[in-house]
């Protein structure tokens, strides 16, 4: 229930907010953000209900912001050694990503969403 409501509460965010920034400087990694904000809106809404293809859009979703995160960093060229709190903030995020992915895995919590 707890990843439900956090997950409509992030997607509803992420989708007027990019769309704000989107219809003032179009670029497609904004397009793509607002992509990833309805998904995470209709994906809290199947948790909230215990769909198990909610459970599964969660965890490919985190899989693929992993890979996001990682090729963002790679395009932009950031340096994290050079940047404490960039490497901090950057360990919390991939934590955030992580901890869904483990927790819908659980077989307890498979079962749930049979």
């Amino acid at each position: 229930m707890l990843f439900g409501c956090l997950y409509l509460i992030q997607g509803t965010i992420m989708v007027f907010q990019r769309t704000i920034i989107f219809l003032r400087k179009p670029h497609p990694l904004y397009a793509t953000a607002i992509a990833i904000g309805l998904l995470l809106f209709y994906a809290g809404i199947g948790l909230l209900k215990l769909k198990d293809w909610s459970r599964k859009v969660v965890i490919y979703l985190n899989i693929f912001l992993i890979i996001y995160a990682y090729s963002l960093l790679i395009v932009f060229k950031v340096k994290l050694h050079k940047d404490v709190i960039g490497l901090l903030l950057f360990v919390l995020v991939n934590i955030y990503f992580i901890v869904p992915i483990y927790y819908f895995t659980r077989p307890k919590v498979k079962e749930q969403f049979k």
